[in-house]
């Protein structure tokens, strides 16, 4: 499953992410399309240390007037190629360690895509190269979910960044 979708789950759907490992980094989406993807059954990915290029695939459609995200909480992933397929018509986001934060689609520690409000299906190809352990749970959050996240991993890492401080004082 796509990971812990909540109450949301009538108003958005999506295919069992499936994935494709390649030797070869030349497929391209046209290429992709014919290729059978294998189910993956698990909400985790396990892949291990590979120098191979990963491809996943997920279909998704959001039917509410919700935005939604796909987040990918790997943020030590060398290269991702977002491919997002809307109405035939194909946007490129690409982002990583490898490239500059700037070009993240949102200003996240993770990797995180926005899954437009459109009653078409959306297809999403995400091509993945990382030299580190490759293991993910790839999930779909709203808006709310993703900023009460946000707020709860705030709050742990200024605790210990305080207690720190505090710890470095006491010791003057």
């Amino acid at each position: 499953m796509l990971g812990v979708i909540e109450k949301f789950w009538e108003s958005l759907s999506g295919d069992v992410q499936s994935y494709i490992i390649s030797i070869s980094a030349g497929l391209t989406t046209d290429v992709l399309k014919k290729i059978t993807f294998k189910s993956n059954s698990n909400d985790h990915l396990f892949f291990g240390y590979s120098s191979a290029t990963l491809w996943l695939k997920w279909t998704v459609i959001n039917k509410s007037s919700k935005l939604f995200y796909l987040e990918i909480p790997h943020p030590n992933l060398d290269s991702i190629h977002c491919y997002r397929i809307v109405n035939n018509k194909i946007e490129v986001i690409k982002t990583g360690d490898y490239y500059p934060f700037q070009t993240r689609e949102i200003d996240h520690q993770h990797f995180i895509f926005t899954i437009p409000v459109t009653k078409d299906k959306i297809i999403y190809y995400f091509k993945i190269k990382t030299s580190g352990y490759l293991t993910t749970k790839p999930i779909i959050v709203s808006d709310k979910k993703l900023q009460k996240n946000n707020i709860v991993e705030n709050a742990i890492v200024w605790s210990f960044f305080s207690i720190m401080i505090i710890l470095a004082l006491y010791n003057l």
